[in-house]
């Protein structure tokens, strides 16, 4: 289902897939996606109890800026605004603005 072309910002060819999250939940209830390079230190479950169903997703909005040039297998590091924003994003996929995350929207 994910046949988008790796672009030449992207360090892995399937960045874009973490907005298939509310598609593979069929736009019901909540779901989180996170990178695979998360260290959790505490339960998880407190996040889960921040979920709030105004919002059609919840993320850290973070200023963080990497002073490494590289990044995983050598790809370059690229520092754009809000690049972090969706490392780790929570889906309300029952909210009507994630029915835009459609496959073929994800796709191209």
């Amino acid at each position: 289902m994910y046949r988008r072309e790796r672009g030449k910002l992207e360090s892995i060819e399937f960045s874009f897939s973490r907005f298939r999250t509310p598609y593979l939940a069929n736009y019901q209830g909540w779901a989180m996606f996170v990178d695979y390079d998360f260290l959790y230190l505490s339960d998880i479950k407190q996040l889960i109890d921040w979920v709030n169903d105004q919002y059609h997703m919840m993320c850290v909005e973070d200023d963080y800026a990497s002073k490494e040039t590289t990044k995983m297998d050598g790809a370059m590091q690229i520092v754009y605004p809000r690049k972090n924003w969706f490392s780790m994003v929570l889906y309300n996929c029952g909210h009507l603005k994630n029915r835009v995350l459609t496959p073929e929207v994800v796709n191209s």
